[in-house]
């Protein structure tokens, strides 16, 4: 079951990711409560939505996305992966060194992201352990949409840092 957090205006606007906080940081779940919402959640801005750009062309919900993943590092656990939620573009666009979202609504993933995105994919992946889930699914529903290369890199790095 998907569940959609629609984010007021006056939240991106501030960067104000407290809910998300309270909600999903921290020990606040327990095991099972955490599983349930695996994968189940995501973000919307309802009141940013517009037709005529995609919505990772405004700034203001591209620092509220980084913002999030800063405040809660293991995020991706609860992101759904699906590509049309945006989950992984979202963080891409404010990971990247360079604008993250090209005009065609596709990643830019240079090695600044990929270094962004390894980190908080193992962040992930230990949550997912601490909860008793396995790291191994939620983790590649996120990298198996990434090019092969990136995959293959991001993949050795998990492994290497929850394996040693």
């Amino acid at each position: 079951m998907l569940r959609q957090f629609d984010v007021p205006t006056d939240m991106v606007v501030a960067r104000d990711v407290s809910v998300l906080v309270r909600l999903l940081g921290g020990e606040q779940l327990s095991g099972p409560q955490a599983r349930q919402l695996q994968g189940s959640i995501f973000l919307a801005f309802p009141g940013l939505e517009r037709d005529d750009a995609h919505l990772l062309a405004d700034d203001r919900i591209v620092a509220y996305l980084a913002s999030a993943h800063d405040a809660v590092p293991h995020l991706f656990y609860f992101l759904a992966p699906l590509p049309a939620a945006g989950a992984l573009l979202g963080f891409l666009a404010g990971a990247s060194g360079t604008p993250g979202v090209t005009a065609d609504g596709s990643a830019v993933v240079d090695e600044q992201a990929l270094e962004k995105l390894a980190w908080h994919l193992t962040k992930a992946a230990e949550y997912a352990e601490s909860v008793g889930d396995d790291w191994h699914r939620m983790a590649d529903s996120f990298i198996s949409q990434l090019p092969d290369e990136h995959a293959s890199l991001l993949n050795e790095t998990l492994t290497q840092h929850l394996v040693d």
